[in-house]
């Protein structure tokens, strides 16, 4: 039996599209007979201490030894999100254990962040594959690879609403705008802020969902800017919901917003879609891939907040096109691929991985 250690951040089925495709990916594994283990800070009472206020800029240096540590000790293949590159990058480079590396996107170019740009080329120098999720995604880990390596793209499914679509009455009469993805600054929070106070018409409201446990500088900043330009009666920042309230918060939307500075794939596009919500993005990644440009919303330049505020006023005043847009929306997601057809592609990924075990 194959061995596969996991290193994903925290272990469970979460929230964002990275986090369902990591986990989906390791049930089938087990499906297909490899024994799966995971190393992860998840639970740690070191963790949780770093969360403490003051604390939690320690919690990279904690992390990182706690995974090391944790790799040093197990055994079997390696399969690592790139997102966790600078916790291991340098066991990465001196073991000489098989590495499998799962990429999204990269980060270190998109967040200007040197040490995160090293500790992604150093772990995709070490890997012996990549498992990726577009063209997009798969032509950054390229630029990073001196030398051959496979790589395959196998992008994620879609799980399409569990109860029937309904759409709710708006509240209050007023555009109800809907941002869902971590509070983060590559995320564009605090570039739809921005947009916002700037738009004429003021018949709309944002809800924001999403975690800021990533970058609470960020969700600090955007509180901030929230008081700053007296939008509290037209902002709520949620944080991270249950499935039950975020599905209620869909059905209630009339636009989903998301100005991406970069997606590998961008799920969470689709999902939105499947809620009848055109959408307001950017050019970023593969999100022309998912979104058709004014088919099933609009997308702008990455960083032009001029041009985000000039769409959402356009989607805001002009119901009509509003309404054409929407279904345009529902009619592409509704053709995605289900998780059913991605994962027997999983499998078929997997069994390789098996063969190739077992050659060497």
């Amino acid at each position: 039996m194959v061995s596969i250690v996991a290193v994903v951040g925290e272990k469970g089925s979460g929230r964002t599209g990275g986090e369902q495709y990591n986990a989906r990916l390791l049930q089938v594994a087990r499906q297909a007979g490899f024994h799966v283990s995971y190393v992860t800070w998840q639970g740690s009472w070191l963790d949780k201490l770093m969360g403490l206020p003051l604390l939690w800029r320690m919690r990279f240096f904690t992390r990182s030894i706690q995974l090391t540590w944790k790799l040093w000790r197990s055994s079997g293949d390696v399969l690592i999100d790139i997102w966790l590159a600078p916790y291991v990058q340098y066991w990465a480079k001196q073991t000489s254990r098989n590495i499998i590396v799962i990429v999204h996107h990269l980060r270190g170019a998109l967040e200007q962040n040197s040490r995160i740009q090293l500790a992604e080329k150093m772990l995709i120098q070490a890997a012996s594959s990549v498992l990726t999720v577009s063209e997009s995604s798969k032509r950054q880990v390229l630029e990073q690879r001196e030398g051959n390596i496979s790589v395959s793209i196998i992008p994620p499914g879609f799980a399409r609403p569990t109860l029937q679509y309904e759409k709710l009455e708006p509240i209050k009469d007023k555009v109800q705008l809907l941002f869902v993805g971590h509070i983060t600054r590559a995320k564009g929070i605090l570039d739809v802020l921005e947009a916002i106070a700037l738009l004429t018409d003021k018949h709309w409201f944002l809800n924001v969902v999403g975690s800021g446990e990533a970058e609470p500088e960020t969700w600090n900043k955007a509180k901030e800017m929230i008081e700053d330009n007296e939008l509290s009666m037209q902002v709520t920042m949620h944080g991270r919901v249950e499935d039950d309230v975020l599905q209620v918060l869909y059905q209630q939307a009339d636009v989903f917003v998301l100005p991406s500075y970069w997606e590998g794939y961008g799920i969470v596009f689709l999902e939105a879609m499947s809620f009848g919500l055109p959408v307001i993005s950017t050019m970023a990644g593969a999100i022309s891939e998912v979104v058709e440009h004014e088919s099933c919303g609009l997308l702008v330049e990455v960083g032009d907040v001029q041009a985000l505020s000039q769409a959402l006023e356009e989607v805001i005043s002009k119901p009509e096109k509003r309404k054409i847009w929407s279904r345009n929306a529902k009619v592409k997601a509704d053709k995605a691929l289900d998780w059913q057809s991605i994962e027997q592609c999983f499998l078929a990924w997997w069994q390789q991985r098996e063969v190739d075990a077992r050659q060497n």
